[in-house]
């Protein structure tokens, strides 16, 4: 087995321990956040029945969001084991917090899914943030060419007031991340028409494609007209897994980008 393989096999094996260490720990957790604040969702969390008296309160979307975990994981493995590192624009660095993002989401959206209770939204969302400043930033990066220490100071900065505006107005949430993906969008747009990068669209596309046919499945969950409460298929797992390919999308569309300019 050569090393790019056996990498990919070591972090896939890291992602499923680590999933099922997170889904674990919050199982035998539970009794911890009995006394917490309940989501602003409650008792309306989706369509998947809440389970009061178990471990976990929603166990099909608790164990799902463990696939953003598993992205993160095979991340990981795949920066660790490229070859042509010299010839990409996406530094080591980038590759790394994109996977950290991802992992974040997966353990935030677990602890959300398995308490309902007001901190783990607060994880959950936070997760999303990051990704969504991440995608905003790294497109500011390349349209207004400032260094990348500018980047992760305002990544920090930037989230550092998203997490305060999370704790102090929790129900802005959604406004302010469809906001944060709807800005990436439209500055990765802007990129692409005048910077003209040498890079692979068809990656943000399928991306794209999956998250807009996820989100109307999200759509239909929530509003319960694609409901089974205790099925083992739920609309927002649904998105859970959807979203965590759309990171591994999002990661080979960044690294597709050659240091030359020029489009493909």
């Amino acid at each position: 087995m050569d090393t790019n393989k056996s990498l990919k096999v070591v972090y896939l094996i890291f992602g499923i321990i680590a999933s099922a260490l997170t889904v674990g720990s919050l199982s035998i957790l539970s009794s911890l956040w009995e006394g917490l604040s309940p989501a602003t969702c409650v008792p309306n969390c989706f369509c998947e029945a809440v389970r009061p008296d178990g471990p976990l309160r929603q166990p099909v979307n608790t164990w799902s969001s463990v696939a953003f975990i598993l992205s993160g994981a095979w991340l990981l493995a795949v920066v660790n084991g490229a070859a042509e590192k010299h010839s990409r624009r996406f530094k080591d660095v980038y590759a790394i917090l994109l996977a950290t993002c991802s992992i974040i989401i997966g353990v935030g959206s677990a602890f959300l899914h398995a308490s309902l209770t007001l901190v783990g939204q607060f994880f959950d969302v936070l997760g999303m943030y990051l990704l969504a400043t991440f995608m905003l930033l790294y497109a500011c990066e390349r349209l207004i060419l400032w260094k990348t220490t500018f980047t992760f100071y305002a990544f920090v900065i930037l989230n550092v007031g998203l997490a305060i505006l999370l704790i102090t107005v929790p129900e802005s949430r959604r406004y302010v991340f469809a906001i944060l993906i709807v800005l990436a969008v439209l500055l990765e747009v802007l990129v692409r028409r005048y910077r003209k990068p040498r890079i692979l669209k068809k990656w943000w596309n399928a991306g794209l494609a999956l998250l807009s046919l996820a989100y109307v499945i999200w759509i239909l969950d929530n509003q319960r007209l694609l409901c089974w409460p205790y099925g083992l298929i739920q609309g927002h797992s649904i998105w859970h897994i959807s979203g965590a390919i759309a990171i591994v999308l999002l990661y080979n569309y960044y690294a597709s980008e050659s240091r030359n300019a020029s489009s493909l």
